[in-house]
């Protein structure tokens, strides 16, 4: 067993009494702990309690862990007492990582709180222990982000006591100029194997997962530390380990990430930094704690106001309480060609990445670049995966179908950390202005060229299906259970199909263009995802439908497919009875359901009247009107827009919704559909 002391003076543990060892000055402790390496690899930190500890109250450790992948990974000791096993039962989580699967679970970066007994505690120097108990085959440790023990809460270690570590200050382990070029070429090429569980070779080299130059373990800072003992978890030597670091250290890249800091993670300011820093996300305390916390974030002051159509919500500073995928979630733990075999090599996927990966044209001018970003995008085949390579995933509860789900998730992920590597290299990310020069033509609808036009942001990756394929639901993995994702069961499948649908609402939000860059329906559905007890997100649902109603605000034909979107009935997906609601919004009290209820349906309403009469919304959708299949508020199909409408209207009056607003709603009901007038006016009494 190795152990890493956080600062010096552990040495020797001390006892309570009067053999406590006196009070001193402690080197500060340095964050995050890195418990990385082999099984029994622990990380100790020194703390002094003072002279004497509260005699009142529980005590327990506050931690704030990264990449606690499975229970009973991590283990932590308080002093001489009895190591306490990272497991469920044996700590206390939040609401949302616990209903989303606890240790384990959806969540990377779990706070805990670990109960201990008072008399582990001593007066003067304690020690703090945390060890890496085993591998799954995969993880190789995990990060201690914050620490403290506290006692009738108090917190007895001091805000000074703690440092960051700072990344600026690494050197590479071996400065020599051989050994860099020794570490790029392990980099490219050094034969790996699986892990130490399965020391089988691997046909991918390092290069091959991740940016092919490693920019990534720069651009996210990761350590010396865990560059050296990745490697030899896939079967390095711990000097190939340190020339790797050497190479990482020398590459010449911005850095501002953190592997703990999701990419891409939404956050106020985000917008105001730097284009190249975009990708570092803003940062694992801009994960809410509870969805509700969005309403002053969506609205000034928390109070919810009619949509304005014409103005963008910010997806890139609005916060979520939905942890994005971490960089090691975004690295593929397959790589295809060691999932598919060396004919992976021959498909249009891998081809088409080697001829882009350089081109010369993404060094000329911004059209340009953007040109050959969107060739890009679209060379491959339409399907998720290479077709004549696709393992059959059916049925449930196989090993080998786990196995299977494995290799075509990460296909995906192999498939998005490439376009992030191009994304990144060639400075992409900032053209937006050059996205919205173009007409709008669509497909499968009409093929007329739309008079609508894309609309500029900041920042964006311009296409509408990097992270959105990567989503289980879109991999079509087993939803029940071995989808190979974390824990493997529904919760993970519904979490990271949502968690990739919104990443890629966060890269592109589709300027306005319709389903041109996400496709709303599968996003705005997704976030009625639940987990096992609880942790609904009803206001990313009431935020993503404000986005896909923006997006439709454009100059559309009716008859385009966008426009179809926006006609009655359009306002059931946030109501209680939508079959796809699931629930989400049960647990939202009417003081903060009902007044964003209110908001949309006076926007709502104000819209349709102001777009078009109803003669022309008749004459677009004649199935909807006047005797046809969906025609009245009895249609009993989900697709009917006069019972969507007056379903949610019923809904709405039960709850207390505004009586003027709901006449004006039937009113307006009873217009397009007068067959059924006497419904309609049933409404108002």
């Amino acid at each position: 067993m190795r152990v890493l002391v956080a600062v010096a003076c552990c040495a020797v543990l001390v006892k309570g009494g009067p053999d406590a060892e006196p009070a001193r000055a402690l080197p500060p402790i340095i964050l995050p702990l890195e418990v990385l390496g082999d099984a029994g690899t622990t990380r100790e930190l020194c703390f002094d309690a003072g002279s004497s500890i509260p005699a009142t109250g529980p005590a327990h450790i506050e931690a704030r862990i990264y990449g606690l992948e499975y229970e009973e990974m991590g283990e932590v000791e308080l002093n001489r007492s009895a190591p306490i096993v990272l497991r469920d039962a044996n700590v206390d989580l939040e609401k949302n990582p616990k209903a989303w699967g606890g240790i384990g679970g959806a969540y990377s970066t779990l706070d805990l709180k670990i109960p201990v007994p008072t008399d582990a505690l001593v007066p003067g120097v304690n020690s703090l222990r945390f060890r890496f108990r085993k591998t799954d085959g995969f993880a190789l440790g995990f990060r201690v982000l914050k620490a403290n023990v506290v006692v009738g809460g108090t917190p007895l270690i001091k805000p000074e006591a703690f440092r960051q570590d700072d990344p600026n200050t690494w050197r590479a382990p071996l400065p020599s100029d051989g050994d860099i070029a020794a570490g790029k070429t392990l980099w490219e090429s050094a034969p790996l194997t699986l892990s130490p569980l399965q020391p089988a070779p691997m046909k991918a080299k390092c290069a091959d997962c991740h940016a092919a130059d490693g920019y990534d373990l720069k651009y996210f800072n990761f350590s010396n530390l865990s560059i050296i003992e990745r490697s030899k978890f896939h079967g390095l030597s711990e000097p190939q380990g340190k020339q790797i670091a050497s190479y990482i250290r020398a590459l010449q890249a911005p850095n501002p990430g953190r592997p703990w800091n999701p990419p891409y993670q939404p956050g106020p300011g985000i917008d105001s930094k730097p284009v190249q820093e975009w990708a570092a996300g803003a940062g694992i305390d801009w994960v809410l704690k509870d969805d509700t916390e969005m309403l002053k974030y969506m609205y000034p002051g928390g109070v919810p106001r009619p949509q304005d159509l014409k103005a963008n919500r910010n997806q890139r500073e609005t916060p979520v309480a939905v942890e994005l995928p971490s960089w090691n979630q975004w690295l593929p733990r397959v790589h295809p060609v060691d999932g598919w075999g060396d004919g992976f090599k021959k498909t249009p996927q891998w081809q088409t990445y080697q001829e882009y990966r350089n081109n010369a044209r993404f060094n000329g001018s911004s059209g340009e670049k953007v040109g050959t970003w969107r060739e890009f995008q679209v060379a491959r085949p339409g399907q998720p995966w290479p077709k004549d390579l696709e393992p059959l995933v059916s049925g449930q509860g196989d090993a080998a179908v786990e196995e299977k789900a494995r290799i075509l998730y990460s296909y995906q992920q192999w498939l998005l950390v490439k376009r992030w590597e191009i994304a990144r290299r060639f400075e992409l990310e900032g053209l937006g202005d050059v996205y919205s020069t173009e007409k709008i033509s669509w497909n499968p609808f009409p093929s007329t060229l739309s008079a609508a036009t894309t609309v500029s942001n900041p920042r964006t990756w311009g296409t509408h299906n990097a992270a959105f394929n990567v989503a289980p639901h879109m991999c079509k993995l087993p939803r029940e259970k071995n989808n190979s994702i974390r824990r493997g069961n529904a919760a993970m499948w519904d979490y990271f199909s949502l968690s990739w649908y919104h990443l890629q609402l966060v890269l592109t939000d589709n300027h306005r263009s319709g389903d041109g860059a996400t496709h709303w329906p599968y996003t705005v559905a997704f976030t009625a995802s639940r987990g096992s007890k609880g942790g609904g997100f009803p206001l990313l649902r009431f935020f993503t439908f404000e986005k896909f109603r923006e997006a439709y605000f454009n100059n559309f034909a009716l008859k385009e497919g966008p426009a179809r979107s926006m006609v009655p009935g359009g306002l059931y997906v946030i109501s209680r009875k939508h079959p796809l609601s699931k629930g989400v919004f049960n647990d939202l009290p009417n003081a903060i359901y009902l007044p964003l209820v209110e908001a949309q349906l006076r926007s709502w309403l104000d819209d349709c009247k102001a777009r078009h009469t109803r003669a022309e919304y008749a004459a677009a959708l004649p199935e909807q009107f006047d005797g046809g299949k969906y025609a009245t508020i009895r249609s009993h199909h989900l697709l009917s827009f006069p019972q969507q409408l007056f379903d949610a209207l019923t809904e709405w009056k039960s709850l207390g919704l505004n009586s003027k607003l709901l006449h004006e709603a039937a009113d307006y009901g009873k217009l397009l559909w007068p067959a059924d007038a006497a419904a309609w006016d049933g409404l108002k009494l």
